[in-house]
This record gives structure tokens, sequence and C-alpha cells, in this order.
């Protein structure tokens, strides 16, 4: 009997064992971070180009919304949403920006070649997973069925339609998005106007509305547009109760010939399109609204850093299929002792464990910046040794006291490398996070007894004083080098809560902290699918069947 025959039995079924786990491996990142893996699409953060077709390099010289070709370009750049306008020219479709009055003339794009390029993108980058929303334009020519869309869609090479995820039924769970890699499904996408969702589903197009609920698009000027969403983040299409994906508009078109408003505001994007400015106004319209995800959509796509602040946001997920993922409240923690003084917030990390606190009159950040070197700890739970960290996207880079170089993924925990005077890294584990060292927690320390309480995420510990009960809460912002959130009151102490526990979660350590048993994962990528089943681990199963027969 030949040695590798498939009707050799043990062959057979190590064959098929091998098999299955290969087809069973998740990708390793999802967009760029490996935590994404787990959170379903729904619940992430997205920077969607506005009108992508309408770039000066693509022939857009009146009006445009961009300079640089944004349909390839600006997903290298990291923006993972493309708005399309496509209109009926004639008989042929093409991308488009027009209206009844100048018709197709602004310019003209081949949708085909498009899709093409995109494809070819995700071909090149499997692991990524695109928002597109084509808005079928019937005022710049004719009409436009979905028919005649899906047409076009199954025109272009190498698979494109078979890409399209068809979410169907509109209350089917969504999946995740190291699902829908796996799946080989890259693209999800949508459509509105034109047939607005009426008629015959058509399998991968999705009707934008049905899924989408969007704050208003006609900003004359940046002041009116910040001021509105900081304001109120009005919703002007869709339905609260049925989206599954927030859209913040936030772009300026501004009056130009006869009064209309036409002009796409590129100074305006210089300032929407950055961390600080749409940092701020998109916690706004997510505390206004209840939110934990959006998607932004801007002009002029090469300026400013929006790209970063999504990835910051979507580094500090983690989710599952059926959960949203935020950083939410932990499990309860073991009971806080009673301390006899007030404590004040401090870093953690900034402080020897062989030394006592030293109490300071402000919060100070727990997120370590790495764009110098900075001494923090290395293998060991004091701070006796030094790494120094190097800034980078994707990876964060530290070299140890004895001179060893450990690479880092973004998002992944330090472990063992970094520990902080909260406890065990694995209780409290600090992340890379777009080459920043994210620590994500508040520390609270008595100067008088050098007790050190620290609190997670949203968590608020409370713990009795001499005359008052004390109740302190924190929050990590999203942007890893901001401070942490911190604030602390006192509740009178009756004969009531002078012998009640904690009702909430909390740690304490001693100026010679010891590991604590406390187990949370809210803010911890999940582990790694591509190390579940690895390459290497399948090769050397193989090896153990094989030398077995042997």
């Amino acid at each position: 009997m030949p040695f590798f025959s498939y009707s050799h039995p043990v062959v057979f079924v190590a064959t098929l064992l091998l098999l299955f786990m290969s087809a069973n491996a998740l990708p390793v990142e999802c967009n760029g971070l490996s935590n994404l893996c787990t959170v379903k699409v729904t619940d992430a953060f997205y920077a969607m180009v506005h009108n992508a077709m309408a770039a000066v390099d693509n022939g857009f010289v009146i009006a445009a919304n961009h300079i640089d070709d944004p349909i390839v370009e600006s997903l290298t750049a990291g923006y993972r949403g493309l708005s399309l306008d496509i209109c009926n020219c004639n008989g042929q479709l093409e991308f488009c920006h027009g209206n009844e009055i100048v018709g197709c003339g602004i310019g003209q794009v081949d949708p085909i070649e498009a899709f093409t390029e995109i494809n070819d993108w995700i071909i090149a980058n499997p692991n990524s997973v695109l928002l597109i929303s084509l808005q079928i334009n019937e005022e710049a020519g004719g009409a436009i069925s979905l028919d005649m869309i899906q047409e076009l869609l199954q025109q272009v090479p190498n698979g494109w339609s078979d890409r399209l995820y068809d979410h169907w039924p509109i209350t089917a769970e969504w999946p995740t998005f190291g699902q829908l890699i796996e799946a080989n499904q890259q693209v999800i996408f949508f459509y509105f106007q034109g047939p607005n969702g009426q008629g015959d589903h058509i399998p991968g197009l999705n009707y934008w509305y049905d899924f989408v609920w969007a704050t208003g698009w006609e900003w004359p000027s940046l002041s009116e547009l910040e001021s509105t969403l900081l304001d109120s983040c009005p919703i002007t299409r869709g339905d609260a109760a049925t989206g599954d994906f927030f859209v913040i508009e936030s772009y300026v078109t501004e009056t130009a010939l006869f009064g209309l408003e036409f002009l796409p505001s590129q100074s305006a994007a210089q300032q929407i399109n950055t961390v600080e400015w749409m940092g701020k106004t998109l916690d706004a319209c997510l505390e206004i609204h209840g939110l934990s995800s959006a998607i932004v959509m801007v002009d002029f796509w090469s300026e400013g850093n929006l790209t970063t602040l999504m990835q910051q946001r979507n580094a500090l997920l983690v989710g599952s299929p059926t959960s949203i993922p935020s950083p939410t409240d932990p499990p309860v923690s073991p009971t806080i002792a009673p301390s006899t003084r007030t404590p004040t917030a401090i870093t953690p990390t900034s402080l020897p464990s062989t030394a006592p606190p030293t109490p300071l009159a402000t919060t100070t950040s727990l997120l370590i910046p790495t764009s110098s070197p900075t001494p923090m700890p290395s293998q060991s739970a004091t701070f006796n040794d030094t790494f120094y960290p190097t800034l980078n996207d994707t990876v964060c880079t530290l070299e140890t006291s004895n001179g060893e170089l450990v690479m880092i993924p973004n998002g992944e925990s330090y472990g063992d490398y970094l520990t902080t005077r909260c406890g065990s890294s694995e209780d409290y584990p600090c992340f890379c996070n777009m080459g920043q060292v994210q620590c994500p927690y508040c520390a609270f320390v008595d100067p008088a007894t050098s007790r050190l309480y620290c609190a997670r995420h949203n968590e608020t510990i409370e713990y009795p004083d001499n005359t008052s009960y004390k109740r302190c809460t924190c929050q990590i912002p999203a942007i890893p080098w901001d401070d942490p959130i911190t604030s602390c009151q006192e509740i009178p102490t009756t004969n009531t809560t002078k012998n009640m526990e904690p009702s909430t979660p909390g740690s304490t350590f001693d100026s010679d902290p010891q590991p604590s048993s406390n187990e949370w994962d809210s803010l911890e990528s999940p582990p790694s699918h591509g190390e579940k089943y690895s390459t290497g681990l399948l090769c050397f199963l193989t090896m153990v069947v094989l030398s077995f027969l042997v």
C-alpha cells in the first residue's frame, strides 16, 4: 500500500483534521487590528470618503470634493468607507456628480474600472472590510434600476460580485469582521435613492436607510457645523429605532456663484479631519444619542489625520457576535479595604514599587506617551529595569535592560514586559495602541498609609473614611494621550455606611503590591486566531502523524 495513499485510514483521518483546522483559521488582523476580528461590523468606527469619485485627479475640476484620487489611495491611507454617485449618462452608467441643470457634465468616472481597482486592492489586502454607499442620481440623467446596478457589478472581474455581503433579512444579526473576511465577503454594499428600497430584494444590494441613520449634510460654514453637532447633533434621515450604523456627515459646502451652495471647503476640512476637532465632535454626538460607534464622512480625505482617530477608537473595542463592543464595566472585584485618609489620583507606573506613593494634587495620565524615550518597567514586577518604546502606527518596539528587542503588535498586551503597581499584567494589562503604551486604569493613593486603589474604565470604587464615605469614578478617554477622567465625592458616614462594604468593584494594594485575583478582559485584545491555528502547528501535527506511521 503506498504510504501517502488516502486509503490508509490514519493518513486519511490526519488529512481531514488538518483541512478542518485550516478551513477554520480566522484572520490574525481585521482592518489592521487584531481585536476587531470578534467585533460586529456595526459596532466599529469608520472614516468614509464623501463623493469619492469627485477628485481633481479624476477630472472633477469644478466643485471637486478631493484633490488626490481617493478611490484606492484613500483605502491605503486607512479609510474604510466610500460614498459614490452613479448616473445614467446617455444610456451609460457612470460615476458622476451633477443635477438636472448640468447633467453629467461636471465629471465622470468609469464605474467598472473604479470597482476593479477597489477589488484589486482588496485582493492585495484581504483582511480589510469596506463600506460602500452608492447614491443613485437620476437627476443628472435617465432612470436607473437595481437590475442595471446588478448587471454592472457582475461585469467587474475577479469575483467582485461574490465579494458583496448580503444582509438579508434586514433583521438578521450582523457578522463580525472576522466572519466576513473568512467568508471572503469584505464589501458591505449599500445604495439609496433610485428605487429607494422598493421592489424585490437583490442579493448584495442593501438599502442604506434600512440600516443607517444620519445627521444633516448641508453645512454652509464650519462654525454652523461645529455648533450644531456639539449642541444637538440632529438626525435628519433614517430611523434611530432600526438603524444599525450611525453616520456623521461632517463637511462644509460654501456658497459660490449666484448664491448656490456647491463649493466643498478644503480649508474647513483641514480642521474637521483631525483627531482634535473630530474627537470632541464625535464624543458629543455619541453622548447625545447614547451610542458607542459611528461612521464619519468627510471631504478632502488627504487633509488631517481622521483615520488615526478611527483606529484609536477601534483599538479599544472588544466584542463578540452577540455583544456590543465598548469598554464596559468589569466583573466584581475583591472588596476594597477601608482607608483613613482621602486618596488622590496618581499614575501607578510612575512610582517605584519599593518606595511609598507620593501624593499629587491633580490627576496625571495613565497613558504613557512614547514619542520620546521614556523609562518604563521591563520583565519584572519592580521598576528597576528599563525599556524604551518606539512610536509606530502598527507595532510598539521596546528594548529591555538586557538588550532584548521585543515587538508588540498593535492592540496586543505587553504582558509581563510592563507590570504596573495595580497588579499583575494578567489582571491589569497594558496595551500597544497605535504606537502608544496604554494602561487603561485610574489610581488613587492614600499618602498616609501608602495604600493604592485602582479603578478600571467606567468603574466606581467606594470605601469608608473616618468622617465620610468616598465614591470615586474612572473614565479612560479613547485618545491614548489624553488624561484619564476621575471624580470623587464624599458621602456622609452613617451607622449603616460605616459597616457596609464597597458596592462596586475595585482593587487595593499596599506599598509592596501583590498580584490580585481580579479577572477583566473588556479592554484586552482576544487571542490571535492565527496563533490558535497557525501554519507551524499544522506542520507539527503532520510530522507527528507521519512519524508515528513510520
